[in-house]
């Protein structure tokens, strides 16, 4: 009889099937019915009944079973594996689509205006700082020409979905080449998922330069670093690059092709990757100076020759930012520390995250060095190095007090795989100990961690959910705006948050009064605006004030909470102000002066 067809091996694959599909259906169903504008300061969480978490933690009940009481069959293994993280992955980054009636945050709806820009006029590099690293937005121009804009955006909202299922991949190489062992690696894959709260998988440059940092540690560590270390050890053993790119000259001719394309297409994840490089190259991990040096050429040649007009206006900003505690320890924590009560706990949870990772990764690297072989512990110290590296981002300025959730992001893969060493690598079995009751705490252990941040995940990664949906009501209100404005015009918005700039990014101009410097009080704000007004060059002038804004405001304490119906309140009674749409959710004003 066939090992998987009798009863107690169609039990060791049926259960956690089983177990999975119900928690699919059980997550699914507590959907049904979830009305978007529940939604508080306090994000999606408040909007969505409390048994969804049934579905996640009926998931997790099916991965600890998979990889502890395994199928005999390494296949059917390997299967619900994959059938549990794809469906981990739905659960944490699909609830968001599924819910809201257009794509989230208004950085991707500009993305795909850029996009559109570079398609019908080309590069400019004085139109912004964008338009200065056009690598992504030009190889994703072809989309958007041929579907247009508007449905690009509506395609788009699925990309943390699609990334996310990208991004395990190379978390798992490395976590299988570090550890010759699955456990560990898919416990790795998970830890990262639920790790992933930052919110930069959006469709944005960063988000697939991120994927490519990913692979390029990958091959750095598994066939480059390690290149020159012999063992005893079994080749098949050996999960490396090397085994897909047997070549070393090729892999470092892969390594600079995915390296030359994040040069083009972002600002930060190149200099992510030249600091992994260059501490691997001091740190002597085999790593090639040569490597190095062209990174670095290449760089400074993108730099000299198509971010002249970047640096034009930026250099002595970046010089003066340049290692400024003071200002990336403010713009990265205390600025954050703001707003909302419950804002402030969002914060806070995942200042704890972050910080609870850090420590059990550490600790976990300590438990993985214990009676290993030399080999191994080179290799644990190499991929710490990766992971220790891109905390050196810190000092290079607070990038629009982002800077501090970048360097957790670059740093996140090996958190997780440390992490879930923590959890799951043991030393050899000492004479005398019960493997089976030894087992079941590593069981217990890999569960407890993988609730505890499930259980935070909604509050960290949809903690700012208020104020990044939009409803069709907001929408129409920019629908109307293109309709009726002509090129050229100035729009006024009180933040940025709204879905706009999809459409004639280079046609009109926009401004936002949150990015004013210095910041306008709230009573000046609509003397400001009025100053704006006039001061224009184009044939009109308009102001849009949306629900999202005002849920920013409220979130994050721009202003006093309310401050943008109030701002509504005094364009409405002021003459020079023409209120020209209302759609409930949004208003549209028209300058007359």
């Amino acid at each position: 009889m066939d090992d998987t067809t009798t009863p107690n091996a169609r039990w060791q694959w049926g259960g956690p099937l089983f177990a999975t599909v119900v928690g699919l259906v059980v997550w699914g169903l507590s959907l049904r019915g979830v009305e978007i504008r529940e939604t508080s300061d306090l994000g999606l969480v408040t909007a969505m009944p409390w048994w969804t978490v049934l579905g996640p933690l009926l998931l997790i009940g099916a991965f600890v079973w998979t990889i502890w009481r395994p199928p005999s069959s390494s296949r059917v293994r390997t299967a619900l594996l994959v059938l549990e993280t794809l469906v981990l992955i739905a659960m944490l980054f699909g609830t968001a689509p599924i819910l809201e009636p257009l794509t989230a945050n208004h950085v991707a709806w500009r993305h795909v205006g850029i996009a559109d820009a570079i398609g019908r006029n080309g590069i400019d590099g004085t139109i912004d700082a964008y338009f200065n690293w056009p690598g992504f937005f030009a190889m994703t121009a072809i989309a958007v020409e041929a579907v247009g804009p508007l449905e690009t955006v509506r395609a788009i909202a699925w990309t943390p979905v699609v990334l996310n299922s990208l991004y395990v991949l190379p978390v798992f190489l490395l976590a299988r080449w570090l550890f010759r062992d699955d456990v560990p690696a898919w416990t790795a894959v998970w830890i990262f998922l639920l790790g992933n709260w930052v919110g930069q998988d959006y469709f944005a440059p960063q988000a697939f330069a991120y994927f490519g940092y990913l692979v390029i540690i990958v091959l750095l560590a598994t066939s480059i670093a390690d290149d020159d270390v012999v063992d005893g050890l079994p080749v098949e053993t050996e999960l490396a690059a090397r085994r897909v790119i047997a070549s070393r000259p090729l892999t470092l001719a892969v390594v600079l092709v995915i390296y030359a394309w994040i040069v083009a297409s972002h600002q930060l994840t190149p200099i992510a990757v030249l600091i992994v490089v260059g501490t691997l190259v001091v740190m002597r991990r085999s790593i090639p100076w040569q490597l190095l040096a062209v990174m670095v050429l290449m760089q400074i040649g993108w730099f000299s020759l198509f971010a002249v007009d970047f640096l034009r206006g930026n250099l002595q900003v970046l010089v003066d930012q340049l290692g400024d505690i003071d200002q990336i320890a403010q713009s990265s924590i205390s600025n954050r520390v703001g707003g909302s009560a419950a804002h402030i706990a969002v914060v806070r949870l995942r200042m704890l995250t972050v910080v609870g990772l850090a420590i059990a990764g550490f600790f976990g690297w300590l438990m993985a060095r214990r009676g290993v072989s030399e080999r191994q512990r080179r290799r644990l110290i190499t991929v710490g190095l990766i992971g220790a590296a891109p905390f050196a981002l810190l000092a290079l300025g607070p990038y629009g007090g982002e800077i501090a959730l970048r360097a957790y992001l670059f740093a996140l893969p090996v958190l997780a795989i440390y992490t879930a060493a923590l959890l799951t690598v043991r030393p050899p079995v000492e004479s005398g100990e019960d493997p089976p009751k030894r087992k079941r705490t590593i069981a217990a252990a890999t569960a407890a961690g993988l609730v505890a941040l499930v259980v935070v995940f909604p509050f960290t990664k949809y903690g700012n959910e208020d104020s990044l949906y939009f409803t069709a009501e907001e929408f129409s209100v920019i629908e109307k705006l293109y309709e009726v404005a002509p090129p050229g015009s100035l729009v006024v918005s009180a933040t940025s948050n709204l879905p706009w700039k999809w459409q004639g990014y280079t046609d009109y101009n926009y401004r936002t009064l949150s990015q004013l410097s210095p910041l306008p009080p709230l009573d000046e704000l609509d003397g400001r605006v009025r100053e704006l007004m006039e001061s224009r060059d184009g044939p009109a002038a308009y102001v849009l004030l949306t629900r999202s804004q005002g849920a920013f405001n409220d979130s994050f304490g721009v202003w006093n909470r309310g401050a943008i119906e109030q701002l509504r309140e005094r364009l409405e009674a002021a003459g020079d102000f023409v209120l020209i749409y209302d759609s409930g959710d949004g208003v549209l004003f028209k300058y007359v002066r």
